[in-house]
């Protein structure tokens, strides 16, 4: 008697099984990614890993303090007192006596020159005070350094404290190697007006919190910093791209290279008002930390973190400026002592870096000559 063999289910294809596993496989993800997602955004804590806003603003010009304000800035990473004058100034009151005196010094800058993210005694212009003190022979430095302005705000800023009857004729123009080439600086803010209301949000717009996480964490690291811009020269792709990143590609978009160009152009305004109202303008480049702490992995076949100083440099030389490069000083106290002269969340400079620029740009103004009996250069 013939028997008949068991019969078994049919098996599915391997094209089958391949797509089953990868199915699996991205649910797996998939989950992952969002348990992520969820816990970033419940114990995330992204605020402490962003830079501090500024607050007490004039909006109706956005270059000055509200006068008289006061507010108290504290992070994990420093807490300082910022208090304006009557003229919107992160300073102490002046007199009538020192505005009108041409032996002191204005300094024009953004929130290097204010001293963001420190105590008012360690920002570079009461630090110059102190020199010209110790020297027998004090000056006052104006301190005209406001957060969140540029190049184009700086010949404002400059006008400003011309007609708030400053006679100082030496002037520093202090340029920042980061967010003062940001293409946003050319937008005009009228004066009397209130900031711009920002462009509406879509209403189903999605924010991943997981990638603004991992990004600022890179970004607060010098280490992963590193790693990224490598990956960015072995790939070929632009991981490390801010809006003013720009500045250190060895071949920029032409609308970037314009918008550079026509950033440094203002530098010439700022000139121009100083060579009308005769004063002595002397320019002073504060470098990036990403160029202080990274320097070699943003030197590739894609980087070049001396380019944007050099571009600086060629200008004042063929427009017959003064100028102090703070890169060579800065990178070379941070390889000697092997300590940050950045805040690592806020990005600026801390006491130690501030006592070192102030060093490099007393050493410049000593050996320039640059403050003469009557507060003029020597001819």
């Amino acid at each position: 008697m013939a028997t008949s063999s068991p019969t078994f289910p049919a098996q599915p294809s391997l094209r089958l099984r391949f797509l089953l596993n990868a199915l699996l496989a991205g649910f797996a993800v998939a989950a992952t990614l969002l348990a992520f997602e969820l816990g970033v955004r419940w114990f995330g804590e992204i605020d402490a890993l962003r830079p501090i806003e500024v607050f007490n603003v004039d909006l109706s010009t956005r270059r000055a303090f509200l006068p008289g304000s006061e507010r108290v800035y504290e992070t994990k990473e420093f807490r300082y007192t910022l208090h304006a004058n009557r003229f919107g100034r992160r300073d102490r009151e002046w007199t009538d006596a020192e505005m009108a005196d041409p032996r002191n010094v204005l300094f024009v800058g953004d929130s290097f020159v204010m001293g963001a993210s420190v105590e008012d005694e360690h920002t570079i212009p009461t630090q110059l005070e102190a020199w010209t003190a110790s020297r027998g022979e004090r000056r006052e430095v104006f301190n005209f350094g406001m957060a969140a302005t540029g190049i184009p705000q700086y010949v404002q800023m400059l006008g400003d404290a011309l007609n708030e009857g400053i006679q100082a004729r030496t002037v520093l123009l202090g340029i920042f190697v980061g967010n003062d080439f940001d293409p946003s600086t050319l937008e005009p803010v009228a004066s009397g007006s209130a900031t711009p209301s920002p462009a509406p949000i879509a209403r189903y717009t999605l924010h991943s919190h997981l990638i603004e996480f991992l990004r600022l964490r890179i970004s607060n690291s010098t280490r992963l910093t590193g790693l990224l811009l490598h990956l960015d020269e072995w790939f070929g792709v632009r991981l490390y791209n801010t809006a003013n990143s720009y500045i250190f590609l060895r071949n920029p978009p032409p609308d970037k290279e314009q918008a550079f160009v026509r950033i440094l152009g203002s530098v010439g305004d700022f000139q121009e008002i100083c060579r009308q109202h005769q004063r002595e303008l002397y320019v002073v480049i504060f470098p990036n930390r990403i160029q202080v702490e990274n320097r070699e992995s943003l030197s590739s076949s894609v980087y070049d973190a001396e380019r944007p100083d050099r571009r600086i440099l060629e200008y004042c030389e063929q427009h017959g400026l003064r100028c102090l490069d703070g890169l060579p000083g800065l990178s070379e106290a941070y390889a000697r002592e092997r300590r940050p002269l950045y805040y690592a969340v806020d990005r600026h400079l801390n006491e130690s870096g501030t006592r070192v620029v102030t060093a490099l740009i007393a050493d410049w103004l000593e050996r320039t000559r640059a403050l003469g009996e009557d507060g003029s250069a020597p001819r």
